[in-house]
């Protein structure tokens, strides 16, 4: 996968996953979860792409957005009960990366786009 494509279909996914927030109220700061299948030390490359996308949205990780990060590390078992953990707080937006996780969160009853 080309590193344009994932910061696209990042870019997309972030801006198109709402989670249902109901009469929550937010932070002033947005608090994005990131799901995925990966380990940390995995994920280097995708995370690296990841915040480039969200600088070029003029969003700084710590600064102006914060990111509550969960990895599944492999282990597709965990990512319920991880999605369950992210969905407990005030989150703007999940980002799922990779199917399983995708489909983990739409099992979850969160909102899940096409295929971008």
């Amino acid at each position: 996968m080309r590193r344009r494509d994932f910061i696209r279909g990042i870019t997309a996914v972030s801006a198109t996953l709402p989670v249902a927030a109901g009469a929550q109220q937010l932070s002033a700061q947005p608090l994005i979860g990131f799901l995925s299948t990966r380990s940390p030390e995995e994920a280097t490359i995708h995370m690296d792409a990841f915040r480039r996308g969200l600088e070029e949205m003029a969003y700084v990780e710590g600064r102006n957005v914060a990111v509550e990060y969960r990895w599944a590390k492999g282990d597709y078992s965990q990512l319920g009960p991880l999605v369950a953990d992210l969905r407990s707080r005030p989150l703007s937006v999940i980002v799922a990366t990779g199917d399983p996780a995708a489909l983990a969160t739409k099992a979850a009853g969160i909102a899940v786009p096409l295929e971008v």
